[in-house]
């Protein structure tokens, strides 16, 4: 039998309590197949974090087949380097298989969504997302606060409509700020200009050296931050395919080798 492990942002030692799981399963299930989900590298730079990746390491190299994906250049990688007795995987966020979903309303009124993070991933002062909401207000936007983090149980009979709210909510604004990496990707599928903010992981930097598509910009801390919304706001909405990123995966499944 073949083992899927969830993929996203947790492989490493800021999520520990994921990586003890995925540690569990990969020791106790050493004749199964296993391919981890894209996946994307968070973890500190410390002796305790050094220490818990050198163990992650040896669990997963005494285990023959196992295939781990990388979700960005960085974690790709930090993979190469400390996992290489497996076999690594470069591949986008799974979400980049979706389809653009329902129709782009049409309003009045301009408006722009901030899905700003507010945990130990977020990099971005407080200070400096305050000018920016203040620098959409004072050309006429209503801003729009959202979160694609999502607490509580989700059944998998909700989930679809849960996606697709989140989808709506994305193709309800003219422009995306952002420092969420699925902030990012959503606003690719659904065809809505997206300012990308690098977080302290830097997994948003790494995903977009991947995608490189011209509805997303990412923000430079170190530009001037009026010139660089100016550019921004020059950016329009558009349609998305999705065939490039399925057929990827594809042709991953299709040459399994392990």
């Amino acid at each position: 039998d073949m083992i899927f492990l969830i993929g996203g942002g947790n492989f490493g030692t800021m999520y520990l309590s994921s990586e003890i799981i995925r540690r569990t399963i990969i020791r106790k299930c050493k004749r199964n197949r296993i391919v981890m989900f894209p996946q994307s590298v968070a973890i500190n730079n410390t002796f305790f974090d050094y220490l818990q990746m050198k163990k992650s390491s040896r669990i997963y190299s005494a285990h023959k087949h196992i295939l781990l994906l990388a979700r960005e250049k960085n974690s790709h990688e930090y993979m190469k380097n400390v996992f290489s007795a497996n076999q690594i995987i470069m591949a986008p966020d799974i979400v980049l298989t979706k389809t653009n979903p329902g129709h782009r309303e049409i309003h009045e009124i301009k408006k722009v969504m901030f899905c700003i993070r507010n945990d130990s991933e977020s990099e971005i002062s407080q200070e400096k997302v305050g000018i920016m909401r203040e620098w959409f207000i004072n050309r006429g936007y209503e801003i729009v606060d959202f979160d694609t983090e999502t607490y509580g149980r989700i059944t998998t009979e909700e989930r679809p409509g849960v996606l697709n709210k989140t989808y709506r909510k994305f193709k309800s604004v003219d422009y995306v700020v952002t420092d969420r990496l699925h902030g990012m990707i959503i606003s690719v599928v659904s065809g809505t200009p997206c300012m990308a903010l690098d977080n302290s992981t830097k997994k948003i930097s790494g995903l977009y050296d991947s995608i490189r598509r011209p509805e997303v910009m990412l923000f430079d801390e170190r530009g001037d931050l009026d010139n660089q919304l100016k550019v921004f706001e020059e950016l329009r909405t558009y349609n998305y395919s999705n065939t490039k990123y399925i057929d990827y995966f594809n042709q991953i499944f299709d040459n399994l080798a392990f």
